[in-house]
């Protein structure tokens, strides 16, 4: 079984639509790991990309709202994360 890697330069995720659509397409496309930079979120603003379908997230957020990584695994994907 083959793993799908999505790969988006998101220019800011702070609008809620561009974060739902950000995960829509993610489902669309099957991805097992989403990796997203430029997420311009902030610490306290961490908790606004999660989704059910990809439970395990880790972020690199910026002090003010610029630059920052995010990588989402899918709950199926066949890794393990320790």
């Amino acid at each position: 079984m083959a793993t799908k890697l999505m790969s988006l330069n998101a220019n800011g995720l702070n609008s809620p639509y561009k974060r739902s659509s950000v995960w829509r397409e993610a489902c669309r496309l099957g991805a097992d790991i989403v990796c997203i930079q430029e997420t311009h979120l902030v610490d306290t603003d961490s908790h606004r990309m999660t989704h059910k379908k990809f439970p395990q997230v880790i972020q690199a957020c910026a002090q003010k709202k610029h630059a920052g990584v995010l990588i989402a695994f899918r709950g199926t994907a066949p890794l393990k994360i320790d």
